[in-house]
């Protein structure tokens, strides 16, 4: 089987059956919230009422330098373990930047870029010189033509210095400055390099994905995933036959009930795209013709629309409240306390 390594912000539960190593994980480095101050090594949680770590493991971490770099060091030390044992390995590598609080070193701010977006941009420069660092890495090792890499993003960037021109908004919403996000894929001697994949696709397609690649039998793979795999298309581009031109999904849909019980979201099939609010009427984009989303062609459209609000609230009809409480869990390492 696979060493699987967890590297970075979790943001999947405090109690110790959310832990990592208590959910498939071999190895963790990171930090267990949402977010986290890049040169701390701990940082008061008031929700928690005490302060909180970044982790090795179920162990407290007591010196960091800059996070970023911290975890791309031990992303290279988990794949060099792994390759010490001469063992596949899954590595996980989720890095904080550039999520708030907005923190870059020096040495990697430009002074040509706007003193608005300087740090966040050099942010971002930490994080592409930890990818890189990896990959070259994996190149001296010998391990680039038997490793597949992908990389993409959990929502479009916030207003702390992004730029999501041409597409409407940010981080939060449902317009595409929200929602879109790049999603890269390397597989040598698969798939072939430099193409560009147009089919709809979401992160709920990376676990069928990541099935079929580490060749899980039919028997094991899970029945209940919403994802698609998406292998077969990737193959397919560039070609002209008509499997290839055929759809991943023939919808995909966001949103659902909040915490206060309102549901707002919204829906993409083909070229259209509806939003639907609480207490405001939903909108309809023709994506095609305007991915700005400037256009509102609602009254123009209306049956349309209502096609769409009817199959969200359809989808919408399966989904829960959130699990998960406005106050988390306590942290492991206070629950073994408590316990002793």
């Amino acid at each position: 089987g696979y060493k699987t390594y967890c590297v970075g912000k979790w943001h999947l539960g405090h109690s110790p059956a959310h832990h990592p190593k208590n959910r498939g994980y071999n190895g963790f480095f990171g930090f267990l919230k949402g977010s986290w101050n890049y040169l701390r090594p701990r940082e008061y949680d008031a929700e928690l009422d005490e302060f909180d770590y970044i982790y090795r493991g179920f162990d407290r971490v007591d010196n960091i330098g800059y996070l970023t770099d911290n975890f791309t060091d031990a992303a290279i030390g988990y794949i060099a373990k792994a390759k010490r044992v001469e063992q596949p390995f899954f590595l996980y590598l989720s890095y904080n930047a550039p999520h708030a609080p907005i923190t870059s070193l020096p040495s990697d701010r430009d002074p040509t870029v706007s003193p608005d977006r300087r740090s966040y941009v050099a942010m971002i420069k930490s994080l592409d010189r930890g990818v890189e660092r990896i990959r070259s890495y994996l190149e001296r090792v010998g391990l680039t033509e038997n490793t597949v890499i992908m990389f993409s993003s959990d929502n479009g960037g916030h207003k702390h210095g992004a730029i999501n021109a041409p597409l409407r908004d940010i981080k939060g919403s449902y317009y595409e400055g929200g929602l879109r996000v790049p999603w890269y894929i390397t597989w040598p001697g698969t798939l072939q390099g430099g193409q560009r994949f147009n089919k709809l696709a979401t992160h709920l397609d990376i676990y069928p994905t990541l099935e079929n690649i580490a060749r899980i039998p039919e028997g094991r793979k899970n029945p209940n995933l919403v994802g698609v795999d998406l292998i077969p298309f990737f193959r397919k581009v560039g070609q002209s036959e008509p499997e290839a031109s055929g759809p991943t999904h023939p919808f995909i849909a966001f949103g659902g009930p909040n915490l206060a019980g309102e549901s707002r979201g919204s829906i993409r099939r083909g070229r259209w795209k509806a939003l639907i609010h609480v207490n405001e009427e939903p909108e309809l984009y023709d994506l095609r013709a305007d991915i700005g989303e400037t256009t509102n062609l609602a009254d123009r459209n209306p049956v349309k629309l209502r096609n769409l609000v009817n199959q969200w609230t359809e989808w919408n009809g399966d989904n829960i409240r959130p699990v998960y409480d406005r106050v988390r869990a306590p942290n492991p390492l206070r629950l073994e306390l408590s316990v002793v």
